[in-house]
């Protein structure tokens, strides 16, 4: 009997790894086999890193999956690999450890590690206004680049040549070594240069020879990512491999206009834009990008992300003393949250927004990405007071939900300076919260909001399936052939009963969002006031 030809979609998440076998045939499902993968928080104080992953227990659960597939039943024909945009670090011997963690092989510097705050600072300070401005105005210490800049300060000291080092992005890394545990093909997994020279979201790989000789100063015995040499020439199977929320992106790729802004919203939020191709790249402050070598024929993506959005709602969870005496889950407690409002909102004919009215939050708990850029922005919210009841949680929840449909309008706002956003796609955990959404349509001017139809869940396994098979075929991931485009729902804002109390939350929103932007000013002008005081 003759094996089906298969590809295969890997996606590598902050807590598992999800991996989906789908026949080329016709891109059907064929099983998705999942395992969780662990972070760890480094409580040393003296550590280099304050949040890491074990490469060895992410390797070790992809085969797993594998071996629950049974691929050896299996024609494959590609691979897509879609991962954290974390670091890896290895002794380029092979023996992946890193001396400065905890654990032999606790290499990975997950991507929510901030501790190279010092380092960005120095990056931005030497690197040219062009380069800057494909990073929004400046790195962050979250981004690959920065991390890699707080390795070679840490081992500066040491002989050069003592140790040879391989640093690689993790979505690289984990394609690599499956390439060579399984022998596939690694021609698209080598560090290249980008068509511009930017590296996409400030990862590792992508930049320019100059930008690693003159601004990252790369010593002789670090090297970026793979081997230029082709491992596997000879092999068919095709590796190829990308940062996770562009493969989320691709899943429904083909069914966007060229007006869809894209939002992988969970725990954080990351924010995906092309406008096609352009005769000239433009920058703009507060947006990442362009980027090329992503898509086909010349087309650009741009990009931006808020790090604490679903997040807020998992903080005020497991701090509020409400609902930790309720002893429920997130889901169990957001259901009854939304029950209490429904209730309320019933008896008082009014919107539960206007019972939160004086209550302002401001969300940026972890520093903010974009549009500031900031690594030292903090939440704020006015209007605590001693009540810790559940009527106190449920402001706050309600709060929250409004914070983040401020922080997308101001996602919004920066990407309608290169075109205009009339659509949003939605995908992640928050896609589930339908007050959400309706908030953020009529934040937006009443915008289409569209979430996925069916296996939201998979869309990362899928895009990562789509980036594989587009490898195999010779083409790009925008342009690969699809069986049936993923299909969608469409949510608005609307309240055709009573007009006037829509337009009366609208201008209630809309003025709270003011408020959200110059409590972002306020707090910055306070530490520079803070700063000058301490000189």
């Amino acid at each position: 009997m003759v094996a089906t030809p298969i590809g295969i979609g890997i996606d590598l998440g902050s807590s598992s790894v999800r991996v989906g076998i789908y026949s080329l045939h016709d891109d059907s499902l064929l099983g998705v086999f999942s395992k969780p993968v662990p972070y760890y928080y480094e409580s040393n104080r003296t550590s280099l890193w304050e949040y890491t992953q074990d490469s060895a227990e992410i390797l070790t659960a992809i085969k797993e999956c594998f071996d629950m597939a049974d691929l050896q039943k299996y024609d494959v024909k590609s691979c897509g690999v879609a991962a954290t945009c974390s670091l890896v670090l290895c002794e380029r011997s092979g023996d992946d450890t890193f001396q400065h963690c905890e654990g032999d092989s606790r290499n990975v510097v997950f991507w929510m590690d901030s501790m190279a705050k010092e380092e960005t600072n120095s990056l931005n300070a030497r690197c040219p206004q062009d380069i800057l401005g494909h990073m929004g105005g400046g790195f962050i210490p979250e981004m690959g680049i920065p991390k890699l800049s707080r390795f070679l300060k840490s081992i500066s000291d040491e002989p050069k040549g003592n140790i040879q080092w391989e640093v690689f992005d993790l979505h690289k890394y984990v394609a690599y070594k499956l390439a060579q545990e399984y022998c596939w093909n690694t021609e698209r997994l080598s560090n290249h240069p980008n068509s511009n020279g930017i590296g996409h979201d400030g990862e590792l790989a992508g930049w320019s020879k100059s930008f690693y000789d003159k601004i990252v100063r790369l010593p002789p015995n670090v090297t970026i990512g793979c081997p230029k040499t082709i491992e596997n020439e000879d092999s068919l199977v095709i590796v190829d491999s990308c940062i996770d929320c562009y493969s989320s992106w691709f899943s429904p790729l083909q069914s966007l206009n060229k007006n869809t802004l894209f939002l992988v919203a969970g725990t954080s939020t990351c924010y995906i834009y092309s406008p096609g191709t352009m005769k000239t790249e433009t920058s703009v402050k507060g947006i990442w990008g362009p980027f090329t070598d992503i898509l086909g024929a010349n087309k650009v993506v741009y990009e931006s992300g808020s790090s604490c959005s679903g997040k807020l709602i998992e903080h005020l969870f497991t701090s509020h003393p409400s609902a930790i005496s309720l002893n429920l889950s997130t889901g169990q407690l957001i259901s009854k949250l939304e029950e209490e409002i429904n209730i309320w909102e019933t008896q008082n004919a009014t919107s539960i927004h206007f019972e939160a009215c004086n209550n302002f939050l401001y969300g940026d708990l972890d520093g903010n990405r974009t549009p500031f850029g900031d690594p030292y922005m903090r939440g704020m919210f006015i209007g605590e007071s001693p009540d810790t009841s559940f009527r106190d949680l449920l402001v706050k929840y309600v709060c929250i939900l409004e914070c983040l449909a401020f922080q997308t309008k101001l996602m919004v706002d920066n990407f309608e300076k290169l075109n205009s956003i009339n659509e949003l796609f939605i995908c992640g955990s928050q896609a589930k919260n339908t007050r959400l959404l309706k908030l953020i349509s009529l934040i937006n001017d009443n915008a289409l909001i569209l979430v996925p139809k069916e296996k939201e869940d998979l869309m990362g396994v899928e895009g990562a399936y789509l980036l594989g098979k587009a490898g195999y075929l010779g083409t790009s991931v925008d342009l690969v052939p699809v069986s049936e485009p993923r299909e969608y729902i469409s949510v608005k804002y609307t309240n055709d009963s009573d007009k006037i109390q829509q337009t009366k939350l609208y201008k209630l929103l809309l003025t709270k969002y003011i408020i959200h932007l110059e409590m972002a000013e306020q707090q910055q002008r306070f530490r520079k006031m803070v700063s000058k005081a301490l000189v």
